[in-house]
C-alpha cells in the first residue's frame, strides 16, 4: 500500500506516482495534501527544495480525476478548472513539466502561458481546452483580454512563490485576475517566507486558511555546506575558474547581480577552457530554454545567471552553487543556494565576499540565524593596507604623511611670495 494513499489520494493518482518513482511523501506533502483534499484554503511555507510543487499538484490531480469521473471536465465546459500563477517563466515551465510527467497517459491537459513566447502558439494551446493553465500574470491577462482564456469558473487557484510575486510587483495583476473570477475558487498560497506583506496578501484572497509551516522560515537546509571566501573584487573572476578547475566541478550554477556581468563572466570562463551558458532577463525565451537544456544535459559545465534562476529552477542533484556576487536581498541568498541540496540531498554553496559585502553579510546572518564563517582562498588572499601593521596605524601614518606634504607646499608658496616682494 502506497504511503501516498494514506493522505487521501486515489488509486489512480498513487499508480501514476509509482510510475515516476515517487514512493514516500515529503513533510510538506504529508501536511498539505489532506487539507487541500478537504477543500480548505491553505497558506503553506516550506524551505526551497522541500517538494512543495507536488504538494499542490497531487491534490489538483486528485480533483481533476474526480471531475473526469463525474464528466465535468474542462473539455465539456470550455473553461479550465485550475489556474496556477507563478512569478517567472522558468518556474512556469518547471511546474508544467512536473504536471505532464505526473499525469502522463491520463488524458489530462495543461497549457503553459508566459511572456516572451508566441501569442498565437499559446492561443492554440488554450483552444485545446486544457484543464490546468499555468502561467505568469502579464501573459495570463493578455490571453483573457484576447478572449482566449476564461477563468470565471475555477475550482482551484494556486499562487506559487507568493513572496516573490509581491517582490516583483505583481500584486495589481493578481487583483485584476481575481476580478475575472465569477465564483471564488479554493485558493492555495505557497510562499518561502511569511513577511507582513504575504500575510496581508493571504488575508485578502484566502478564507479561513489552514496554515502549514515546514521547518523554520528562511533557514538553510542542513544538507547544504556553506563556504565563504573573502576576496578582492579584481580576484573573483580568476578565483572562479580556479575553483571549478581544481575541484573538478562538472555542473556549477553561478549567480551574479547584474545582467551586464553575466555574458562577460561566461566569455572569460570559455577562454579558460570551461564551457558556459548564460541566463538573464534580456534573453529571449528560446535562448533561455536552450541555455538550460545545454546545462542540464551536461554540454555546458557552468550556467551563469542572475536571480531570474534563483527560484523555479529545478535541476536534479545539482552539486554546486556559487554566489559570485552576494545578492541585493538577504532572502535571495536562501533561494539561490536552495538550488542545491534539494529534498535532503547534499550540496555545496560557495560565496565570494568582498569588504563592501559585510553589511549585507550581517543581514543574511540575521535572516538565517546562524554565523557564516569567512575564510581565505589560498593564492587569492585579499590585499591589506599594511602587512606589518594594523589598519588604524597605517591610516594614521598615511594622514601624517599627507600633512607633511601640505606643510612643504605651503612653505614653498610662502618662499615664492617673499622673493617677489624683494
Amino acid at each position: 500500500m502506497s504511503e501516498f494513499s494514506e493522505l487521501g489520494l486515489s488509486t489512480t493518482v498513487c499508480q501514476c506516482l509509482e510510475n515516476i518513482g515517487l514512493k514516500t511523501p515529503t513533510d510538506i506533502q504529508r501536511q498539505v495534501i489532506p487539507e487541500i483534499i478537504q477543500k480548505s484554503d491553505v497558506i503553506a511555507g516550506a524551505q526551497t527544495g522541500s517538494g512543495k510543487t507536488f504538494a499542490y499538484l497531487l491534490p489538483v490531480f486528485e480533483h481533476l480525476s474526480e471531475a473526469l469521473t463525474d464528466r465535468l471536465s474542462c473539455t465539456e465546459t470550455g473553461k479550465p478548472s485550475v489556474l496556477i500563477v507563478v512569478p517567472t517563466r522558468e518556474l512556469a515551465q518547471q511546474v508544467f513539466n512536473s504536471f505532464c510527467e505526473l499525469t502522463s497517459g491520463t488524458g489530462l491537459k495543461a497549457a503553459c502561458i508566459y511572456g516572451g513566447a508566441s501569442v498565437n502558439v499559446q492561443k492554440q494551446k488554450l483552444a485545446q481546452y486544457p484543464q490546468v493553465v499555468i502561467g505568469t500574470t502579464g501573459r495570463l491577462l493578455d490571453m483573457i483580454y484576447l478572449k482566449a482564456l476564461d477563468i470565471s469558473h475555477l475550482a482551484i487557484w494556486v499562487l506559487d512563490e507568493g513572496d516573490r510575486l509581491l517582490d516583483m510587483g505583481f500584486s495589481p495583476d493578481i487583483e485584476r485576475l481575481s476580478k475575472k473570477m465569477s465564483v471564488r475558487p479554493q485558493t492555495l498560497l505557497f510562499s518561502a517566507t511569511y513577511s507582513p506583506g504575504v500575510i496581508r496578501f493571504s488575508q485578502k484572497y484566502l478564507q479561513h486558511p489552514k496554515r502549514v509551516q515546514i521547518g523554520d522560515e528562511n533557514r538553510v537546509v542542513s544538507s547544504i555546506e556553506e563556504r565563504l571566501y573573502e576576496l578582492d573584487e579584481k580576484q573573483k573572476r580568476k578565483a572562479l575558474s580556479f575553483l571549478i578547475g581544481s575541484e573538478n566541478w562538472q555542473q556549477v550554477l553561478v549567480f551574479v547581480r547584474k545582467k551586464v556581468s553575466v555574458e562577460s563572466i561566461a566569455k572569460e570562463l570559455k577562454l579558460d577552457g570551461i564551457s558556459a551558458s548564460t541566463l538573464h532577463g534580456d534573453k529571449s525565451q528560446g535562448a533561455r530554454e536552450r541555455a538550460l537544456e545545454l546545462f542540464m544535459c551536461g554540454e555546458s559545465r557552468v550556467l551563469v545567471a542572475t536571480d531570474v534562476a534563483a527560484r523555479g529552477l529545478h535541476i536534479e542533484d545539482l552539486p554546486v552553487v556559487i554566489n559570485y556576487d552576494i545578492p541585493f536581498k538577504a532572502e535571495d541568498y536562501v533561494h539561490r543556494i536552495g538550488r542545491t541540496g534539494r529534498v535532503n540531498k547534499t550540496g555545496l554553496a560557495v560565496s565570494f565576499v568582498t569588504k563592501n559585502d559585510e553589511p549585507m553579510l550581517k543581514k543574511i546572518e540575521q535572516l538565517i540565524d546562524h554565523r557564516l564563517s569567512v575564510q581565505w582562498l589560498t593564492g587569492f588572499e585579499p590585499e591589506i593596507l599594511s602587512q606589518d601593521e594594523p589598519e588604524p596605524v597605517a591610516r594614521k601614518k598615511s594622514r601624517n604623511y599627507e600633512k607633511q606634504q601640505l606643510k612643504k607646499r605651503l612653505k614653498i608658496h610662502s618662499g615664492r611670495g617673499k622673493n617677489r616682494s624683494r
